[in-house]
């Protein structure tokens, strides 16, 4: 008999398959023109693959845009003190105050688009995993803002793209949300 599971041969008496260690009771011989692969790899209703690539794709959300949150307030808490320290290190005959004013500029610039990009993280996610209308639109929108953020940006952004934007996910994620109240 082979598991249903990996598709590995395994002994008629076996209780557990040996390889991914999943019960074999559930297990049954396969026809004689069906090879294991074939059987392990059926092909998905495609609104139930959405369904649990959406369900993945809010818990990657929220994940990614604690992350972006956290940095946001830290960035912009380190930086200001950072500057303020650095300004002692300076040689006494460079002026550091313009430089500073520039990275300052920077550190807040980077800061906020942090926490918009974190904000809306959450709100897709929050939608995604409501399953809200706005869902899709909201975490396509903050997947095309995340793809600057490389390395874990770019790849939920990449991620995100390749599961909303495929073929038929527009109507199948229609018919998996649940009207707005």
């Amino acid at each position: 008999m082979y598991c249903q599971y990996c598709g590995m041969q395994i002994d008629d008496s076996a209780l557990y398959c040996s390889r991914c260690g999943r019960s074999t009771r559930q297990a049954s011989r396969l026809p004689s023109n069906v090879t294991p692969t074939a059987a392990v790899v059926a092909p998905q209703d495609p609104l139930q693959f959405l369904a649990n690539q959406v369900h993945l794709l809010g818990f990657f959300w929220v994940v990614y845009s604690a992350f972006r949150l956290m940095m946001s307030a830290g960035g912009m808490f380190f930086g200001r003190a950072m500057m303020r320290m650095s300004i002692h290190t300076w040689p006494r005959d460079v002026d550091p105050y313009p430089i500073m004013r520039l990275m300052h500029g920077i550190f807040v610039f980077s800061g906020i688009v942090s926490l918009v990009t974190g904000v809306l993280g959450i709100l897709a996610a929050v939608t995604l995993l409501r399953r809200d209308r706005s869902g899709r639109t909201l975490a396509l929108v903050a997947a095309f803002l995340a793809l600057i953020s490389f390395p874990f940006g770019t790849a939920l952004g990449i991620y995100s793209l390749i599961v909303l934007l495929r073929h038929g996910a527009s109507e199948n994620y229609e018919r998996l949300s649940v009207p707005s109240a």
